[in-house]
């Protein structure tokens, strides 16, 4: 007895450890499927990471592998022996584990938990993408080509593309806004004696119009006037214990190891990202050499023909470097290039997750069409139609779905919190069809797996089930 018993510890063990070996190998192919767009999510995963195989990483691997595989057949192995031979007759499928709980449900449960989880995750994790991409910088992106300048004189490259009708306005700045790039210094009264952290931006005296930022007080800066110019936020008015802004406007400020004056207030805009609050901002005058790049505004029916135009008025500025110009929304999108990632890496765990869950579906539900086949039968005698059927294959399963939802999507939820949007300070508000998105598309998806079989059923003859039984 005891020897039929190691018999059986050993085929589970053997069979569990050739699957986890052939999911190793079918793993591998998958790996070197996914490998090169993985590698391209992100710039710099694509620099710090190879993901190459060694022959050491082989050997890992398959002594994973192995571990696995022995770790997956023991708890069976050691159930099968110790069952008696009427309960194997009744089905392992009913097997009670403790509390009387069943085992099949228990595991359909699980993989139900992770589709569930992982498709709210991507719900969430897309949402924040589009979020951040459509965010209200309170100023206008559109149509704004950046060129760098690279090392060339910003009124050289002004004064050749001011001959190019398509372009409305341009304007000379440091860096780009909202793309993660700030400068900061303290700033001052000269009698004050506390001082107040500023970020700031050097542009020409264009840009503010340029880029359509809202004048609450005051004017641009002009070229006109000899006295070194600065336009602040309303939060630097606010810092600075004015309470409004025609207050500021010529009051002098030390900055930047400077005396500046005010001369315009605009109103609050997101110059940093949406992982940033707004705090005290000032655009200042730039001095020689501390512009890098042009903001072009253009308005054209023909945007090809136009950059052609722009492209050869730079080959005559400079032969030695070509055009580098991107749009503004372009920028934004690299700037959350790391959201992109995340969603991608969550949906692709997700289609894993939901394919393993409903192929464990389909086994289940097929074995339980298969043993209710007579039940199924005498009822579609009885007059009972598809949508019966259904309604009695997808019954149980329907609770398990409703119970791995009040698991799954809190436990997503947390994951989003405190991964995705942890270091956020602009996110999206989680609402019900966010929520219940995922649990739908599980849902639906496996009513239809059932529905399959419900369909098989009722299309197969009465009397040829009843006979097959």
């Amino acid at each position: 007895m005891e020897q039929k018993k190691s018999q059986v510890f050993t085929q589970f063990i053997t069979e569990s450890v050739l699957v986890s070996l052939l999911a190793l190998v079918l793993a591998f192919f998958l790996f070197r499927l996914i490998r090169p767009e993985f590698l391209s999510l992100n710039y710099y995963i694509s620099r710090t990471t190879t993901l190459e195989l060694t022959t050491t990483t082989y050997i890992c691997f398959v002594l994973f592998a192995i571990f696995i595989g022995f770790l997956a057949g023991t708890t069976p192995a050691l159930i099968m022996t110790r069952l008696k031979p009427v309960t194997i007759i009744k089905g392992v499928s009913n097997m009670k584990i403790g509390g009387g709980i069943n085992i099949r449900k228990v595991l359909i449960g699980i993989q139900f938990i992770l589709s569930i989880g992982f498709a709210v995750l991507v719900s969430l994790a897309y949402k924040q993408y589009q979020y951040a991409l459509n965010f209200d910088l309170g100023y206008n992106t559109e149509a704004i080509l950046n060129v760098e300048l690279q090392g060339n004189d910003y009124e050289i490259v002004k004064a050749a593309f001011s001959q190019i009708p398509e372009i409305e306005s341009i304007s000379g700045s440091a860096f780009l806004l909202s793309t993660g790039s700030t400068n900061s210094d303290y700033a001052k009264l000269p009698e004050a004696s506390d001082s107040v952290v500023v970020y700031s931006m050097r542009v020409t005296e264009s840009y503010t119009s340029t880029l359509g930022h809202q004048l609450v007080a005051g004017r641009e800066i002009t070229s006109q006037l000899k006295t070194k110019q600065m336009i602040v936020n309303e939060q630097f008015v606010e810092k600075f214990g004015f309470e409004n802004p025609e207050e500021i406007i010529g009051k002098t400020f030390y900055y930047y190891n400077d005396h500046r004056m005010v001369v315009g207030v605009i109103k609050d805009f997101h110059y940093g990202t949406i992982y940033n609050d707004i705090q005290p901002f000032a655009f200042i005058q730039p001095e020689e050499n501390q512009l890098y790049l042009t903001n072009l505004k253009l308005k054209s029916a023909d945007l090809p023909a136009t950059l052609e135009k722009i492209d050869d008025a730079w080959s005559e500025i400079d032969t030695h470097h070509e055009l580098q110009a991107s749009f503004y929304s372009e920028d934004i999108e690299r700037t959350y290039q790391t959201l992109s990632s995340s969603m991608k890496t969550y949906g692709l765990l997700a289609i894993i997750a939901i394919g393993i869950s409903l192929l464990g579906l389909l086994g289940m539900a097929v074995y339980t069409a298969e043993s209710k086949i007579k039940e199924l039968t005498i009822r579609k005698v009885l007059g009972a139609g598809f949508y019966h059927l259904v309604a009695l294959l997808s019954r149980s399963y329907i609770w398990i779905l409703v119970i791995a939802s009040a698991i799954g999507i809190p436990i997503a939820v947390y994951i989003f919190k405190t991964t995705i949007a942890n270091n956020i300070q602009y996110t999206i508000s989680i609402g019900f069809w966010e929520l219940a998105g995922g649990a739908l598309m599980v849902l639906t998806v496996a009513i239809l797996t059932i529905g399959s079989q419900a369909t098989k059923a009722a299309l197969t003859n009465p009397a040829e089930n009843l006979r097959n039984e």
